[in-house]
C-alpha cells in the first residue's frame, strides 16, 4: 500500500480509537464532527476537516477504510503523493459542503471519510474503465437514495459531493496531461 494511503488508514484508525478512548464515540463525534447549523453560524472549517477522520461506529469505519485502502492504492499510484492529498481532502470537503448545503439547519453531526473515498473511486473509475461500471452503480444508487429519502443516517450529500469533485478532479488531470503530451506547456 503507497505510503500516504497507508498514513490516511492508519489515522482514521487513530481517530477512532480516541473516540473509544472518550467513553463514547457518539458525544465525541457531535462535539468534532460537522454539525451543519454549527458551520452555518460560525463559519469553523476545522470540523469539516476532523468529521474526515471520526467515524459512528466499527461497521462504518471498517467499510470506509476497506475502499480507501482499494481505492486509495490506485489513485495514489495514478496521482502521485500532491494530486493525491488534494483530491482526498478536496472530496471531503465538497462533500461536507454539499451536505450541509443539503440541510444547513441540521444538529447532528456528520462524520466518516465517505465523502473522500467517493472521489478517490470516481478519479480511479475515470482512470480505469474497468471500474466505471462500478462507479456508475454505486453513485446511481446514491442519487436515488438521496432523492428518494434513503437511511436518514447515511449523509448522500457527502457521497455526492465527493464523487462530483472526483469527477471534476479526474478531468482537470487528464486536461493536463493532454496539455503537457502535446506540448503546450512549457
Amino acid at each position: 500500500m503507497p505510503v500516504i494511503t497507508l498514513a490516511l488508514v492508519l489515522a482514521n484508525l487513530l481517530a477512532y480509537s480516541l473516540e473509544l478512548a472518550s467513553g463514547s464515540a457518539g458525544p465525541f463525534c457531535q462535539s468534532h464532527g460537522l454539525v451543519p447549523a454549527q458551520f452555518m453560524r460560525t463559519g469553523d472549517f476545522g470540523p469539516l476537516l476532523e468529521a474526515m477522520f471520526l467515524h459512528a461506529n466499527l461497521t462504518h469505519l471498517v467499510g470506509n477504510l476497506v475502499f480507501l485502502a482499494g481505492f486509495g492504492t490506485i489513485a495514489e499510484t495514478e496521482l502521485g503523493g500532491v494530486r493525491f492529498v488534494t483530491l482526498y481532502f478536496l472530496a471531503g470537503a465538497c462533500g461536507g459542503l454539499l451536505h450541509t448545503a443539503v440541510d444547513p439547519h441540521a444538529n447532528n453531526a456528520m462524520v466518516g471519510c465517505s465523502g473522500c473515498v467517493f472521489g478517490l473511486i470516481a478519479l480511479v473509475a475515470a482512470r480505469k474503465p474497468r471500474f466505471l461500471g462500478f462507479a456508475l452503480a454505486f453513485g446511481s444508487i446514491e442519487t436515488w437514495h438521496a432523492l428518494t429519502g434513503g437511511e436518514s443516517s447515511i449523509s448522500y450529500g457527502a457521497h455526492i459531493g465527493g464523487l462530483a469533485t472526483g469527477v471534476i478532479f479526474a478531468m482537470i488531470v487528464q486536461a493536463d496531461s493532454f496539455i503537457r503530451e502535446e506540448g503546450f506547456a512549457s
